[in-house]
């Protein structure tokens, strides 16, 4: 009998030792499981502080945007809900900073000449295709750059004082008529048409190419000077580069890449306008201002957004 009791009792022992050993282990479990949820609802918390502070931040970066192209470019420098706007004109960035970080945005101009098609007043699209890259499609402007003629006929190789018809391949260059000029059938130059008086295309097989200047930037096809000039083209026309015209413009069919700036601009008679993928004619050209001395809306260059956490 006393066996069997020592026995009973080194039984109990050892239960009572393995409840405690379990109750310690679960005890443990619980106080890491609760940790853990602890941790995770943190992180969420974080998580959300974080989007709400990413969402803030882009807030006053679209607000600054808004001011910089609504009036004085001194209205983006603002500060609210503890995030701050700074706008630096010489380098044209936007600096907004807060809780604990700092997005710089890089801006650029959208002036008319980056615009496949650029109008001020008016335009009528009866029957086109248009096949631009992102960010260059059509729109309006309140106001175009004016021409600098002078520019133009003080580099020009030819000079025509009197109405003229082209109707075979010209001197590569600048081409200045003070008068009307007639382009008729196989009219085709390689450099920039400028028409003080008036425009009339005849001919189905005429093609204006633009060519570069020394500093890479393309001069335009055509300039048109003539505000009264009532223009019209035919549908065998190509043009290849900027056109700029002071009057109105109605291109009947044809082929051009754009940009096309004009004040009223028609677009009929199934004309194609096809930048072919590439950006090169899309640079503000000499011969129209500083670019700078207008005051253009402006957007956030492509991939110039900088993160510092």
């Amino acid at each position: 009998m006393y066996f069997m009791a020592k026995y009973h009792r080194k039984q109990r022992g050892s239960v009572l030792v393995m409840a405690m050993i379990y109750f310690v282990i679960f005890s443990l479990a619980g106080m890491a499981a609760l940790s853990l949820a602890a941790h995770f609802r943190l992180e969420s918390v974080k998580s959300k502080q974080a989007k709400t502070f990413d969402l803030k931040i882009e807030s006053v970066l679209n607000e600054a945007l808004f001011r910089l192209n609504a009036g004085p470019d001194s209205l983006a420098n603002f500060t609210r809900d503890g995030v701050t706007s700074a706008f630096d004109d010489n380098s044209q960035t936007i600096t907004i900073s807060g809780y604990g970080k700092t997005l710089t945005v890089t801006l650029e101009d959208m002036h008319p000449f980056n615009h496949g098609v650029a109008f001020r007043d008016d335009i009528d699209t009866s029957s086109y295709s248009v096949t631009l890259l992102e960010g260059h499609g059509i729109r309006q402007f309140p106001f175009l750059p004016e021409v600098v003629t002078s520019y133009y006929m003080s580099n020009a190789v030819a000079v025509y004082n009197a109405n003229t018809a082209f109707d075979s391949v010209m001197t590569p260059g600048i081409h200045f008529a003070t008068k009307n000029v007639f382009l008729k059938q196989g009219a085709y130059l390689e450099g920039t048409l400028v028409v003080m008086g008036k425009l009339k295309v005849v001919g189905t097989e005429v093609t204006l190419q633009a060519v570069p200047d020394s500093n890479g930037i393309y001069l335009p096809a055509l300039i048109v000077a003539d505000s009264t000039a009532d223009i019209s083209t035919t549908p065998g026309i190509i043009i290849r580069g900027p056109i700029y015209s002071s009057g109105p413009f109605d291109m009947k069919g044809g082929t051009l890449t754009g940009p096309l700036v004009g004040v009223d601009i028609t677009l009929s008679q199934k004309l194609d306008i096809n930048d072919l993928s590439n950006e090169k004619y899309y640079k503000y050209p000499p011969g129209f201002g500083d670019v700078t001395a207008y005051d253009w809306p402006k957007r956030i260059l492509k991939n110039s957004w900088s993160m510092d956490l």
